[in-house]
Order: C-alpha cells, then structure tokens, then sequence
C-alpha cells in the first residue's frame, strides 16, 4: 500500500506568484479562451460554453461583441445570421443587433415607432489578448481584464509561439486529468511525441507547492536521475494547465500553455500555445499546418483511451475513488485534481470529483463527429486553407492530367510531343496522388496500431 496514492503534503518552496486565497470559486466569474485570434475566420462565430450557445462577432469598428445565441424575438440562431453594416441581422425576420446586444433595426416595425427596450439579446464581456478572445460568462459589469490568465514570458518580444485548437467527445475534466499526467506520455505517445520514448517510463517525483480555490501549483521531476530539475506544473482554474520548464540560460524561458475548456457536457475544446524565447528561428519558419498535423497525431493517440475511460465512468455510476487505483509515483497531479473539484465544483453546471459528482448520464447512443476535419481544421484558418489548396490541386492535377492524356493519344506515336505528353501526364497524376493524401491528412483521425515485440 506505500506504493499507492495518498494525499501529498503542501510544501511552500515554489518562488512563483501564489494563488490567490478565495475560499469559493465560481465558474462564471472567470475569463474563458474561445479561440486564437489568427483563426477567426467567420463572422458571426458560434460556440458554446458549459452548455451555453453563444457567439462572437465583429463590428466595422473591430470591436467585438459576444452574445447569447438566441434571437429575443422567436428564438431563432443569431449565429446563421450576416453582417449588414456592422450589425448583426438574424436571417428570420431581418432584426439587427449591435455589438452590446441591442437590437437598433426591426424591418416590421411602423414608420417613427420606438425599439421596445426588451428587444436586447444578452452581452458578454469578450475581449483579445494575447492573440486570444476570451469571453467573461458572470455579469459584464464584474469582468477585470486583469483577471485574464495570461502567460508573462509571452510578453517578452523575443518570444515566439506556436498556437493550435482541438475538440475532443469528452468532458473538461477528462481533458485536464489527461494534460495534468506526465506519467502516461512516454507510453501512450511512445515515438510520437518528441523524446517520448516507452523504455524512459519511471516512477516521477511531486511535490504540491500550493492548493487555493485559484487552482494547484506543483513540480514534478523523473526519479531515475535524482539531480533533475524541477518542471513546475500549474492548473489555474478553471481551465489552464501550464507546463513551465528548467533551462540552464536564466535568461531562457520555455513553456507549454494548454487551455481545457467545456462546450458542453461531453464535449471540450483545447487550445494549446508552446513557446519559447530562444532558438527562435527553428519555430518561426515551420508551416504552420505541417506542425498541426503532426499535433494531432499525438493528441490523436489518447483519444480513444480517454473516451473509454469516459464511457467506463459513466456506466458505473461509481466514485472515481471505487474505481481507481492511482499510485504516488504517475497520479498524483491527477487525484488532486479531482480533489479540487470535490472542494471548489459546487458552482459548476456538471463536474466529476473525486469522490462526488454534478452529473446526469451523457447520451453515448449519438456520439460526436470523430474526424479530424470536425474537431481541428474547420476551426483552423492554416489547415482549413492548406485542405482547400489541396483539393483544387488535387482537381486541377486530373484535369490537367486528361488534358496531357489527350494530347499523348492524338500525337504522332514515338514522337517527342508524345513521350513529353505522357511524362507530363504522369507527373500530374503524382501531383494528384500527393494532393489527395495530404487532403486526408486533414480529414482523417489517426488510428494507432500496437506494436507486439518478440523477446
């Protein structure tokens, strides 16, 4: 029983800004990221969070607005609306909303008749920072910009980052049980992940630095190596974990901010931002594409053990204290944080603890688009540009390839216009074969396959 988990004692070594000590969190009373600005690419932009469909848009001015995704007259989908000079007009009836809600345009109404003051679509606070919208869910008068947790290295000018958005079928807190487990990566991304190696799996050493309704800060280190640095590891609630690492220019930094946010139950959104300030130039001139294909390759080899995971949870209908078996030395990050939301989820519309829960069963008999296309590219201008490009390669490469086809055919035979027709013929169709393959890289979740070693 030593080997197993058992509630690490808080230590106060950590150097860092502490967590601020509030005895109750509220969910709503916090900035959510929704998107990187870079991959705004519809006006208006729905979504939801918790559950709650909402939508952000933009007016000629640039400023942004977030509203309830709801028209106050008939209910209808703001969010299948158009922009008409700066407004939002919903596609029902014609009525236009300005970026606070209120609607300034009834096509229907008389001549000289006044808006009614209730004809106003609920507003939220959204604003960009740090090349992300961040939406306030509490009241608009209570929103401070200054509570938005942003990353302090990425205010260093020298500072590059590459940023990338997912949707997964599974809920928050799965997510962030998953971001918070250093443990699982050198198994689960084994060859995938950079340095991920299965034969590198080891106990980890944890220390928990603080604990506030704020979040958890922790370190953790591999124990095969006892002089190891120290990684310092933070979840700030409700939604970030932040992976900051040791280097051994004080002047570097190098981190990993992941943002694990609810869209609805059994539904969550990560938006993931690595950066650094050093060896600036092998970040800035990778495609940007070619780097998310690759992430989610390896976001891709959790996913079904996640879903499982989940479905397991929900069939049950046990405490994940009944029905795990968690060990000091891989979950310690974990448990915690299912202790936190034991401590501080009594506001949250639905969470998973520990050992209580604010849930109804998740409706597994319609399950969530799987592919690719559905959970990253249509949300990423890169990858939904670079999938366009293909696909009119791709078409362009046949045409283009018949045409030569043609022109082989009708030439005398053995002639130089024939045997250069037919080259060109083929190499249009490699073109074509390329094309295609890399469109479904964009469209196809990656299945891994396991490995079986003969000893």
């Amino acid at each position: 029983d030593q080997y197993f988990f058992s509630l690490i004692p808080m230590t106060s070594t950590d150097q860092s800004q502490p967590l601020p000590r509030d005895d109750y969190f509220h969910y709503q009373n916090c900035w959510y990221p929704v998107l990187f600005v870079q991959d705004w690419q519809k006006n208006p932009y729905s979504f939801s969070l918790y559950g709650q469909p909402l939508l952000i848009f933009r007016d000629q001015q640039g400023k942004w607005g977030c509203l309830l995704d709801r028209c106050p007259h008939r209910l209808a989908k703001l969010s299948t609306g158009q922009m008409i000079a700066g407004r939002l007009e919903c596609l029902y009836h014609g009525w236009q909303f300005e970026t606070d809600g209120k609607c300034s345009h009834i096509p229907q109404l008389p001549v000289n008749t006044p808006i009614p003051r209730n004809a106003k679509v609920k507003s939220y606070g959204v604003v960009e920072r740090q090349g992300v919208l961040w939406v306030w869910l509490g009241e608009e008068e209570t929103a401070k910009e200054s509570d938005i947790p942003i990353i302090k290295d990425l205010e260093d000018p020298n500072c590059v980052h590459t940023d990338y958005v997912i949707d997964f079928p599974y809920e928050q807190g799965y997510l962030l049980e998953n971001l918070l487990d250093p443990a699982h990566v050198n198994i689960s991304h084994d060859r995938s992940e950079f340095g991920a190696k299965r034969e590198n799996a080891q106990p980890l050493a944890f220390q928990i630095l603080e604990i506030s309704a704020r979040g958890i800060r922790s370190q953790w280190r591999n124990s095969r190596n006892p002089q190891e640095s120290w990684k310092y590891l933070d979840f700030i609630a409700p939604n970030l974990v932040h992976y900051r690492f040791s280097l051994p220019n004080p002047d570097w930094c190098a981190g990993l901010a992941l943002y694990g946010i609810s869209l609805s139950q059994g539904r969550s959104r990560l938006l993931m931002r690595r950066y650094q300030n050093f060896a600036v130039n092998s970040r800035q001139y990778r495609w940007r594409w070619l780097e998310h294909l690759r992430q989610s390759r390896i976001l891709e080899d959790d996913l079904p053990l996640i879903q499982s995971q989940q479905q397991m949870v929900e069939k049950s209908r046990d405490s994940l204290q009944k029905l795990y078996l968690p060990l000091k030395s891989s979950d310690a990050l974990v448990i915690e944080l299912r202790q936190w939301f034991d401590r501080y989820g009594d506001s949250f519309p639905y969470y998973q603890g520990y050992t209580s829960q604010r849930t109804t069963a998740i409706d597994l008999s319609d399950p969530l688009p799987l592919d690719r296309y559905s959970r990253h590219t249509v949300h990423c201008r890169t990858c939904s540009t670079a999938h366009e490009k293909m696909v009119k390669t791709k078409q362009i490469a046949i045409l283009m390839g018949i045409l030569l086809a043609l022109l082989a055919i009708l030439s005398p035979n053995q002639s130089i216009y024939q045997i250069t027709a037919l080259i060109f013929a083929i190499l249009a169709l490699a073109i074509a074969i390329a094309a295609n393959y890399t469109r479904r890289k964009f469209e196809r979740t990656y299945e891994k396959k396991a490995h079986t070693k003969l000893q």
